[in-house]
Order: C-alpha cells, then sequence, then structure tokens
C-alpha cells in the first residue's frame, strides 16, 4: 500500500513512508534524550513533501536497544537534512 498525498483521508500508518517516520521519530527522542542537538521533526505533511528533517541510522554494533544506543551516543549536533 503506498500512501499519495494527494489523498486527504489517507494514513501512512503501515506503510514504508510510515515507517521511517517512525523509525526517525523515534531516534529524533533518543538523540535529545543523549544531549545532542537536531532539528525539529517534520509534521506528516511537511515529511511527505519535502522529506526527513534529519536522517538516523545505526550500525547494529551500537546495540539492539535505543535505551543501549542512548549510553553509547553523548552531545553533538545533527544540522538540518543532514
Amino acid at each position: 500500500k503506498r500512501y499519495e498525498p494527494s489523498t486527504k483521508k489517507g494514513s501512512i500508518s503501515q506503510t514504508p513512508e510510515g515507517s521511517f517516520y517512525d523509525l526517525m521519530s523515534n531516534a529524533g527522542e533518543v538523540l535529545a534524550k543523549c544531549g545532542m542537538e537536531r532539528p525539529d521533526m517534520n509534521t506528516v505533511s511537511e515529511y511527505l513533501e519535502e522529506g526527513p528533517s534529519f536522517v538516523f541510522l545505526f550500525h547494529p554494533a551500537l546495540g539492539p536497544l535505543w535505551s543501549v544506543i542512548s549510553q553509547k551516543i553523548r552531545g553533538g549536533r545533527l544540522g538540518h537534512k543532514s
């Protein structure tokens, strides 16, 4: 199922776009917990039109859980669209 941005009643839940949005939202929370500066998350409509405000993907060696990953990251800054 693909969400079409022109569809008013659609939901991005359970779509590839929605899954990546959720992943970046969770990553943003972890980065904030670590004291890392990062851009604010876009709204869903902004995300669909412009893409994510930042991308944070990590190597699996950092850990399987967000709580473990947050112990290994301290401070720093992500710029807009980085």
